[in-house]
Formats: structure tokens, C-alpha cells, sequence
């Protein structure tokens, strides 16, 4: 119905503004070389937790947002969100300090997406609760469209001229190039440009939400239970409350495996453009890679949703897990070739899309529909372990040991979780397939 892709289109809006998450793939090299100049021993490496706490904001706040879904229509809460992070956005803009500048731009809109990063699911699954993996992977396809859209936004307004990092600095067994002012100087311009775009994306999207009442959800999923005895096995009742969720052996496994496997995604999310550029010297083309790799997020999500409808989660995380070892083990090597590269990012952030939505989606198949929703806001904590491990590897780990070693070390640390994940027993409905 019109009402349906009204909702969705708006939902995908307001994903394409929380996937600004990874935009700081792109733009970190500009802000670092723009804060050196009032912190000039500040290294990019020290910025990489921009990333870091961003994205725990999100996950600390999701829970919250949950509850808002309660007190709040849809609309006043997106266009709320969109409204006070564009303000943050606009004032990191002015900061010449790091923690000033992680406050507005990371800590603050972190928290914000974190608030309405469920809620164009929670609008979603109200009108197609057949297909909750497929619609779980069509709105968080905006989230990895995101960067796609307000990268070549950004690159526009700070570097227009392709100019190449020319200031070389050693940092242990790493090299880091920086920027000059010619092009540094644009940074707040640049931020103040996101600013706009976020606010005129957002509150479109905020005001095509639409949500079902609950009267027509109950009925929906009524029927949906009568016609899919399968879908219905789904009602576990061995878990009445959100604790005996949390506490359960397979809410476990899951955490622990999501928290490592995440990690390498988010790690080449920080270094491929600083790293990157030191073998392909060619600023614009850095940001066709995260552009490339943007989309093939946003893809990825889409894909590996509509997947989960179809296969069982054990067969999808073990592709996902294959493909990652391998990225880990291919990337030294082609680093060296930028066409090479382009691929090789763009399938780590498509299969790092993946891990984000099949997880969301095999909660809600262990623990239920009606305590799905809080436990994949609870589970979303695992991330946060797998951001500061990611930190970790690419702030102290690398600089010892070097880049080529850590890739080594991440092909090992990527392959547990799938001995992990042998231990949860999931029974998934193939729905499409009665």
C-alpha cells in the first residue's frame, strides 16, 4: 500500500543519516590534519576512538529508544533526533580541541542514532511480519548507503581538487601522511556542509514513518501463525522475562561471537584510507573505495537479510566468517593495486553488514517476538566489545608489530566465534518454503 512505502522510503532516509556511523572512514584524515595544527603531536590513531565511541552511544542508548517507542509517535521522535544531532554536528564544526570535537561529532550523535536506530524496524516489521528478514535488510541498507551519499558530499566541500597528504610522520613500526592546510582548513566548512545534508534527509524521513496500531499487529501475526505453523515454533516459551534471556546459554555464544567477528570490519573501517594512501596516493580515489564499500554495506544488508529467510543462520554466519578470514589473509597483498583494493573493502564492509543483520534476526527467532526487540537491544553491547578491540589492534597493536602481522592475527581471532556459534540450537522457519 502507499502507506507502506511511504514508511519505508522514510525509514531508509533516516538509515541513510545513522550510517554516517562509517563516514568517518573518509573524513578522518581531514580531521586529524585540521586538529594537529592546535595539537600537533595528536596522531590519526588517537582519533580512531571517534569511531569507537560512537557507536557505544548507539548501543547503550538503543534500549531507551525502545521504550520511547511507548511515549512517542514515530515521526516526533525521528524528526527530535535529527533535529538536536544536526545541532551537535554544527558545533563540532567549531572545535580546535580533540575531546571538544568527540563530544559534538561522535559521543553526543552516537547516542542520538542509537535512540532511533531500531525505530524504522520497529515501523517495519509492523506491516510485513512474514518477512522480517527481509525487511530487517531493506531499511539497514540505507544505513550503509549512508556513507556513499554524504562521502562524495564531504570530499566536495574539503578537497575538490584531489590534493594528496604530502606531511610524513613516523609512528613505531607505522608511517602516517597527513594533510596541509590548503586543504585542512575547509575541515569545519566540510562538517557544516554534513550538517545541512543530515537535517534535510532526516526530517524527510522522519515524517514518512508510519506504524500500524497494535490491534492490527495482534491480527496480522494471528493469521501469520495459523497459515506458518513454523513461524509460530517461534513463541519459545522457555523465556518469559528479558533476564532469562540475557542469562541464557545461547544469548552467550552469540554475545561472545558477535564481539569478535564484528571487530575486523570496524578495524579496516578505520585504517583503509590512512593505510590505503600510502601505497595508492590518490585522495579521491580513497574516497571511491569507502563509496564502493558504502553501497556494498548497504547491499550486504539487504542480501544477507533476505537470506535469512531462506537458510539457517549457522549456514550464513559460517560464509560470513569464511569470507572475512580470507579478506584477512588477501589484505597486505592487495593493498598494492587500487582496483584490487576497491574490491577487497567493499567485501569486508558487504560481509560486515551481515554480521549486523543476522544477529538482530536470529535473536528475535531464540527469544521470541515479543522480547525480540529488547534482547537485540541488549545484545547490541557486543559491539562495543568488538570496537574497542578494534581500537586496541589499530592504536597499540599494529604500531608494534605492524600491519601485515595484525591482518595474521585477525584471520585468527575471526575464526573462533564459528566453533562458538556451534553451540546455540536454533530451529529457523523457512517461511517461503511451506
Amino acid at each position: 500500500s502507499e502507506m507502506c512505502i511511504r514508511d519505508r522510503f522514510g525509514g531508509f532516509c533516516l538509515q541513510l543519516v545513522a550510517g554516517t556511523t562509517y563516514l568517518w572512514g573518509t573524513i578522518s584524515l581531514y580531521v586529524a590534519s585540521y586538529l594537529r595544527q592546535y595539537q600537533p603531536d595528536l596522531s590519526i590513531d588517537d582519533l580512531n576512538i571517534t569511531l569507537v565511541l560512537m557507536l557505544f552511544g548507539l548501543t547503550i542508548s538503543m534500549p531507551l529508544g525502545v521504550h520511547l517507542f511507548k511515549y512517542m509517535t514515530p515521526r516526533k521522535l525521528g524528526c527530535s533526533i535529527i533535529i538536536v544531532n544536526s545541532i551537535s554536528i554544527l558545533i563540532s564544526s567549531q572545535a580546535t580541541e580533540r575531546w571538544s570535537f568527540l563530544t559534538f561529532y561522535s559521543i553526543i550523535p552516537g547516542l542520538l542514532k542509537g535512540l532511533g536506530y531500531l525505530l524504522p524496524l520497529y515501523c517495519g516489521w509492523s506491516f510485513y511480519p512474514e518477512k522480517k528478514g527481509f525487511v530487517t535488510g531493506a531499511t539497514f541498507m540505507g544505513y550503509g548507503f549512508g556513507t556513499f551519499l554524504f562521502g562524495f558530499v564531504s570530499i566536495w566541500a574539503v578537497n575538490p581538487h584531489n590534493l594528496v597528504p604530502t606531511v610524513r610522520v613516523q609512528e613505531g613500526l607505522t608511517t602516517k601522511l597527513y594533510f596541509t592546510e590548503e586543504v585542512y582548513n575547509r575541515c569545519p566548512f566540510m562538517l557544516q556542509c554534513l550538517c545541512i545534508a543530515y537535517f534535510i534527509v532526516g526530517i524527510t524521513g522522519s515524517l514518512l514513518l508510519e506504524h500500524k496500531s497494535n490491534s492490527e499487529i495482534e491480527e496480522s501475526e494471528e493469521s501469520l501463525i495459523a497459515e506458518l505453523p513454523s513461524f509460530g515454533a517461534l513463541q519459545i516459551t522457555e523465556y518469559s522475562t528479558l533476564m532469562e534471556c540475557v542469562k541464557s546459554k545461547p544469548f552467550f555464544w552469540l554475545f561472545i561471537s558477535a564481539s569478535l567477528s564484528v571487530s575486523f570490519g570496524i578495524f579496516a573501517t578505520m585504517i583503509f584510507k590512512p593505510y590505503g594512501i600510502l601505497y595508492i596516493a590518490d585522495d579521491h580515489f580513497m574516497g571511491l573505495i569507502g563509496g564502493f564499500a558504502s553501497v556494498a554495506n548497504g547491499l550486504g544488508r539487504l542480501s544477507w537479510g533476505a537470506l535469512m529467510d531462506y537458510y539457517p543462520f549457522h549456514d550464513n554466519y559460517g560464509w560470513l566468517i569464511g569470507i572475512t578470514v580470507t579478506c584477512c589473509m588477501l589484505f597486505q597483498i592487495f593493498v598494492h593495486y587500487r582496483w584490487l583494493y576497491l574490491i577487497l573493502i567493499s567485501t569486508i564492509l558487504f560481509v560486515e553488514a551481515g554480521q549486523f543483520t543476522v544477529f538482530p534476526i536470529v535473536c528475535n527467532q531464540v527469544f521470541g517476538e515479543k522480547l525480540g526487540y529488547h534482547v537485540i537491544a541488549y545484545f547490541t553491547w557486543s559491539y562495543n566489545i568488538g570496537n574497542v578491540l578494534s581500537l586496541v589492534m589499530s592504536k597499540t597493536v599494529a604500531p608494534m608489530i605492524g600491519y601485515p602481522t595484525t591482518f595474521e592475527w585477525y584471520a585468527l581471532i575471526t575464526f573462533v566465534p564459528l566453533i562458538f556459534v556451534t553451540k546455540v540450537s536454533i530451529r529457523h522457519p523457512l517461511p517461503h518454503h511451506k
